[in-house]
């Protein structure tokens, strides 16, 4: 009997599909689980490791199946700065060495160092399990003895859990929807400290530090941001790039910076984005998109907040302190960027600051 080329397709993908399944979920299963001490550590992954000690990092690393990394309380985790042994990254963009001389292209812009990946690493994990604890942190960083935030390119994971540990000295971190982070610190990066693409990731109770562009970037994600301290004296706080899909929630933060604290650079989203119960310092500014869904309420604000124009109709404010209860000083000194076809009400004013605002 003859079958019908639909059903031959339909069996050759289920075959592939079931491949597929079994190499990436079956492997870390079958495989013995490795303990590595003390080690350098390139290429590709496929079973669960255990790193503890001192982990040199001297190429790129891929973890194409379901494999998990864990790393140990005091584990210190260095990443070189050069001499890839086993680049992955063949985007011929990427392999381009050198400083960018001309106009902003492809993320890149002007005075900053191309990615040069044959020589620079990328991490991409799967599943990372960080157990660092207060006495003995989690160092991820990079060997160079004068270190800087493009001293390698990336670390990327999918999912995971990542506690008491300090990152510093990368181009960007990338992480997926079931990523949770706690007690953490980062510094010193270049695009982004953390980057934020889709799912619903947690970020809890870390300081963020001095990153070129911006500490946290978010693009269509949902991720709830909360009791963070942001420190970042020469970037920004928080890039949101709602696109219609975020629900972002940012509470109970304490914003000590003197620049964009907060920046929704696009809004006509669904849902709502709740900014609530945050402290931001006097030089700080809020730049909101003027379609956007957000609420904004119980915070303490005493620097700025501005919105783009193009829009028509308004904005209401919930309840905050603004460090005064005048609402015609308020909309003077504290609402910029206005404009006569978009009506801002700050009416709802509070007398003293929230005791429930900042990080606890």
């Amino acid at each position: 009997m003859k079958i019908h080329w639909f059903f031959k397709v339909l069996l050759s993908l289920g075959s592939l599909f079931a491949l597929w399944f079994i190499f990436y979920f079956g492997l870390p299963v079958v495989l013995p689980e490795q303990h590595l001490k003390d080690q350098e550590v390139y290429g590709i992954i496929l079973s669960n490791q255990i790193w503890e000690g001192d982990i040199k990092i001297t190429g790129d690393i891929s973890s194409p199946t379901n494999s998990r990394i864990t790393v140990l309380p005091g584990t210190n985790i260095k990443v070189a700065t050069k001499d890839d042994k086993s680049n992955f990254d063949f985007n011929p963009w990427h392999l381009k060495s050198g400083v960018n001389t001309g106009e902003e292209a492809r993320g890149i812009r002007t005075g900053e160092p191309f990615w040069d990946s044959g020589e620079k690493i990328q991490i991409d994990l799967n599943n990372l399990l960080i157990q660092g604890s207060f006495y003995k942190p989690v160092i991820f960083t990079s060997d160079s003895e004068n270190p800087g935030p493009f001293d390698f390119n990336m670390i990327r994971i999918r999912k995971g859990a990542i506690n008491q540990a300090v990152f510093s000295n990368y181009r960007r971190f990338e992480i997926g929807p079931d990523v949770f982070i706690s007690d953490s610190i980062f510094r010193n990066s270049a695009e982004c400290s953390l980057c934020i693409y889709y799912g619903k990731p947690k970020i809890i109770s870390s300081i963020f530090e001095n990153s070129l562009r911006q500490s946290i970037f978010i693009d269509r994600a949902s991720p709830k941001i909360s009791n963070n301290l942001f420190q970042n004296y020469i970037g920004e706080g928080i890039k949101l790039d709602a696109r219609r899909l975020s629900t972002a929630m940012i509470t109970n933060n304490n914003f000590e910076m003197g620049q964009t604290v907060i920046d929704i650079t696009s809004g006509g989203q669904l849902g709502e984005i709740l900014i609530a119960r945050n402290i931001f310092g006097g030089s700080s500014k809020i730049q909101i998109a003027c379609d956007t869904k957000v609420r904004i309420r119980d915070n303490i604000i005493l620097g700025q907040v501005g919105f783009s124009n193009g829009c028509s109709g308004g904005f209401i404010f919930g309840p905050n302190y603004w460090s005064t209860t005048d609402i015609a000083a308020i909309m003077r000194e504290k609402v910029v960027n206005k404009y006569n076809s978009y009506k801002i009400d700050v009416s709802n004013v509070l007398v003293m600051p929230p005791k429930e605002a900042g990080r606890k």
